[in-house]
């Protein structure tokens, strides 16, 4: 299973039902743009902190840190709820901190 197939399953089991369309929209948003373009393919019991920590490091740069929190937020929530990431997987990598 890829992690674009996590997030599908997390995202409408445990976020759709629970939020406005709005923010479901805004949440499905930053997946696409942040996470799912860099790692969606990847099968989350291979990945590893640096992995994650290389696709942030991206991010950061042209993004407002709120922007990179959320989006680190969602993929963490993602992690905790789903079977198949490697457990501890979302306090091995460091979150982006703040400008």
């Amino acid at each position: 299973m890829t992690l674009n197939q996590c997030l599908d399953r997390w995202f409408g089991t445990g976020v759709k039902p629970r939020v406005r369309q709005n923010t479901c929209q805004d949440r499905e948003g930053m997946l696409r743009r942040y996470i799912r373009t860099a790692l969606g393919e990847r099968v989350p019991a291979a990945m590893r902190g640096l992995d994650i920590r290389a696709t942030y490091r991206q991010i950061e740069g042209g993004l407002q840190a709120r922007t990179v929190h959320c989006t680190d937020v969602l993929l963490k929530s993602a992690m905790r709820r789903e079977n198949g990431f490697p457990t501890g997987l979302s306090q091995v990598y460091t979150s982006p901190r703040g400008r």
